[in-house]
């Protein structure tokens, strides 16, 4: 069975209906030869029936002869010897043609020519002398009584049962070969009869038993793989068979498990992808698999992405990080420039109070406004600080907002790739429902491929929203931090405005009493400034506040996009 397994299907089909034709020619030869043998034989018993039948005639011919030959005898009349004429002619002729049936027969032959010499010497010992006797009779030459010696002689009689011996004989010996060939022709019959039937019943049951095992070594197999196509349309992959045949059906079976095979690796890798492992591969079966290469490429340009978005998302936690520092030292600085514009106020109510005796304590004064002036110039320096910190916020905030802007980039470039996976997920089942049956695995494996678009999508989308808010959030800074630029600047202005007027008190100390009431003026116009002062320094404060809430929420964000993007495993 093995070696019948391993041939083609042709082989296969050619072998079974060969062994079938052969045994019909064999049937069909037998009962032609068999029948062939019966139309001899029966030809042959024709010929006997016509050997005897003309045996008979040319016995009657004779019988005609001796009955022409005795009525001539009694009567003397010539009319009398027409049926001797006539039974001449019919003995000799068909005694002749006695011959020539029985040509293949020599005995025969020679009973035929013995009769025809019989018949001859009958004629001419009997038949002949006795109608010349009889003729004698007629003239006078003769006397009746020497015809009835004549005929008592009994010659006539001895040749004529001489003669129908040698008929019996013959046509006795043709009955006996009549019989043989009836039972051969029977016999025959018999035969074809039952080469008929039990050749017949004997190539049906061949037949089937051929038709039984060639349908067996097809049908097993095929069944086989239709199990295991109905187990692949079911999700189940894990299919092996073991047939080992060599045929188209073998070929069939070993080039679907290679297809079963590939399905799988698909499945496996949509499986990692969900998983967040991008550092699969797979290998393409030939210039012609699409569905490998488009795989490889969307694995390769999603990597890429991810890998944009973590370096994106570190730039912008690393970013935030500065900018909460920057923040948190803004945000000391405006409590130190608020408590000593506090000491600032204090001196100049303190200072307020003086002028009414500054007449009798200029030296007071003057010390008083030395430290007015050292004051002066450290909150100068405080808030020309306090201005570069919240520049470099500023630049560290667009910064920022230029990197969110780029993530946000990333971000539509990740959304068309996850809309052209739902697009190739869709041809592919598109393609699987085309193939019926047999392509259910590629649509299990083109639905897993779709969710995992899918989910890319949606995670997409939870990074651009809060990649927006971030956005958002780095805008109002931007304008916040602008407006405290624009608050430092008025401070620093302030500041120098103090530092001046404190410089001029110094230089008019010695027309102080002169001018003490403008120096009352112009100490009221310090102190309501260092009020402002004392003002701008809390509305920095909370404006520090707020850029390190946004710097932490920035941070938080930051971390979330990490976490995110920490979900896939891809080559750095």
């Amino acid at each position: 069975m093995t070696f019948f397994n391993d041939m083609r299907m042709t082989a296969k089909l050619m072998f079974s209906f060969g062994i079938v034709l052969t045994l019909l020619l064999i049937l069909s030869t037998t009962a032609y030869l068999t029948t062939k043998s019966s139309q001899e034989n029966s030809l042959w018993v024709e010929h006997t029936y016509k050997v005897i039948s003309t045996a008979e005639d040319a016995l009657a011919g004779l019988v005609n002869m001796e009955t022409g030959y005795r009525g001539f005898l009694v009567t003397g009349k010539d009319e009398f010897l027409e049926p001797y004429r006539n039974g001449i002619v019919t003995a000799t002729t068909q005694l002749t043609q006695l011959q020539e049936l029985t040509s293949d027969n020599s005995g025969q032959v020679a009973r035929w020519q013995d009769l025809l010499q019989r018949t001859a010497a009958w004629q001419t010992e009997v038949t002949e002398p006795g109608m010349q006797l009889r003729r004698d009779i007629l003239i006078g030459k003769a006397t009746t009584n020497a015809l009835i010696e004549f005929e008592s002689s009994g010659l006539g009689k001895t040749h004529f049962d001489g003669m129908r011996a040698i008929f019996a004989d013959a046509i006795g010996e043709e009955k006996v070969l009549l019989n043989k060939r009836t039972e051969d022709s029977a016999n025959a019959s018999t035969m074809l009869l039952n080469v008929l039937l039990w050749g017949s019943l004997s190539a049906i049951l061949m037949g089937l038993l051929i038709a039984y095992l060639t349908s067996k070594a097809i049908s097993r197999p095929l069944n086989q793989v239709v199990t295991m196509i109905q187990e692949i349309a079911k999700g189940n992959l894990n299919q092996r068979s073991n047939i080992r045949q060599k045929d188209e059906i073998g070929q069939l079976i070993r080039t679907f498990q290679d297809l079963v095979t590939y399905i799988q690796t698909a499945a496996s890798a949509a499986n990692a992808l969900s998983e967040g492992n991008l550092n699969i591969q797979i290998e393409a079966q030939s210039s012609q698999d699409v569905l490998s290469q488009s795989f490889s490429t969307m694995i390769q340009n999603l990597s890429n992405m991810i890998r944009g978005i973590a370096q994106n998302a570190t730039t912008l936690n690393t970013t935030s990080q500065k900018l909460s520092n920057v923040a948190q030292q803004m945000a000391g600085e405006a409590t130190s420039l608020s408590d000593k514009s506090n000491t600032v106020a204090v001196a100049t109510e303190q200072m307020s109070a003086n002028i009414r005796i500054v007449s009798t304590s200029t030296e007071e004064m003057t010390a008083t406004i030395g430290e007015i002036a050292q004051n002066a110039e450290t909150g100068r320096k405080v808030t020309s600080d306090a201005v570069l910190g919240v520049q470099q916020a500023t630049s560290n905030v667009k910064e920022l907002q230029i990197a969110a802007n780029e993530i946000s980039k990333v971000i539509e470039v990740i959304m068309e790739i996850a809309e052209q996976t739902k697009l190739l997920a869709l041809n592919a089942t598109i393609e699987a429902a085309r193939a019926g049956e047999s392509g259910k695995g590629f649509a299990v494996v083109a639905s897993e491929v779709k969710d995992l678009a899918q989910q890319t999508n949606d995670a997409t989308d939870e990074i651009r929203t809060k990649i927006e808010t971030m956005q958002k959030s780095t805008a109002s800074t931007v304008t916040e931090i602008s407006q405290i630029n624009d608050v430092m600047a008025q401070v620093n202005d302030l500041v120098s405005s103090i530092a001046s007027a404190v410089e001029e008190q110094s230089i008019t100390t010695q027309d102080i009493a002169k001018t003490i009431t403008e120096t009352a003026q112009t100490t009221d116009s310090v102190a309501s400034d260092i009020a402002e002062v004392n003002q701008s320094s809390g509305e920095v404060k909370d404006v520090t506040d707020v850029i390190n809430t946004h710097s932490t929420e920035l941070s938080h964000m930051g971390e979330t996009l990490q976490k995110t993007v920490s979900g896939f495993t891809f080559n750095t």
